[in-house]
């Protein structure tokens, strides 16, 4: 554990020494690939170039959309039927929007302690669920982590899970300005003892900071502030261990039915366990 700890301490090091040699403090500056999805590293940069952008789509397979663009252009070859993008991929949207009632009634269960499958709108660009492929829950439970890898995600136990927040009250808990719409990043959170099922070892956090354009999510968050006092949910993908993330609303209803997720909410309607 400690070499791989060096290892990647030296990496994270690499990585900011290259970023200065060869870029200045103001420039705007994007970068891609596998690493991209690294949040350490990435946030180790921002702090000596701000103005970094990355796209949500920056593993290996976002590359792909380039490479296609680029092949077109050098073979001379007619521009392709991009309506639809960036929804190109296999991906069932629900038959129905979530109600104000139905948004209420989901902050109310998430606010009892329920894990909540939450399948709206299209599925997100890039490998992490932004807010309508998600699995929430309240991110005060003590020992959320645990049951959430216990009932549902079975994976290891020293993996970290991330939050979605409303945009316009991160620096109340997060030590953050701007925004990260992306989850491509981490930082410190500054009450770790209130939220310990989204607190890594590090006191840090992957946060997905949510703003009013994401219309229904924002809404649910909204609500379970007001219900709460928290503005915020522990967010991770709908998905199990080793599946891809939800497509489909069949395969929401097999998470759903294989696990012990106590309610999915698809559009406008609630499937609870418990009823």
């Amino acid at each position: 554990a400690d070499h791989v700890r060096l290892c990647h301490e030296e990496t994270e090091r690499m990585f900011v020494d290259y970023f200065k040699s060869n870029t200045s403090i103001n420039d705007v500056i994007t970068y891609s690939g596998g690493v991209a999805q690294n949040t350490i590293i990435n946030s180790e940069i921002r702090k000596v170039r701000p103005n970094l952008h990355i796209p949500p789509h920056c593993n290996d397979e976002g590359l792909t959309l380039g490479i296609v663009e680029f092949l077109r252009q050098y073979y001379d070859q007619e521009p392709f039927d991009n309506s639809g993008y960036p929804y190109w991929q296999s991906d069932e949207t629900p038959d129905s929007n979530p109600s104000d009632e139905t948004i209420f009634k989901t902050a109310e269960l998430l606010a009892q302690g329920k894990i909540v499958g939450w399948y709206q709108g299209n599925g997100e660009v890039g490998p992490r669920a932004l807010g309508n492929r998600s699995i929430l829950m309240d991110p005060s439970i003590r020992n959320g982590k645990d049951i959430l890898n216990r009932k549902v995600k079975h994976r290891e136990w020293f993996r970290p899970f991330g939050a979605s927040i409303l945009e316009e009250k991160t620096e109340k808990y997060f030590n953050w300005q701007g925004t990260s719409p992306y989850m491509l990043y981490v930082m410190d959170i500054i009450d770790k003892k209130s939220f310990p099922s989204i607190t890594h070892v590090d006191g840090t956090c992957s946060i997905q900071t949510v703003s009013p354009n994401l219309n229904s999510y924002y809404r649910l968050i909204s609500e379970f502030n007001e219900i709460t006092g928290i503005p915020m949910l522990l967010n991770t993908s709908l998905n199990g261990g080793g599946k891809p993330i939800c497509g489909t609303k069949s395969s929401a209803f097999e998470i759903f039915s294989t696990t012990d997720i106590d309610v999915l909410v698809i559009g406008d309607e609630i499937y609870d366990k418990n009823y």
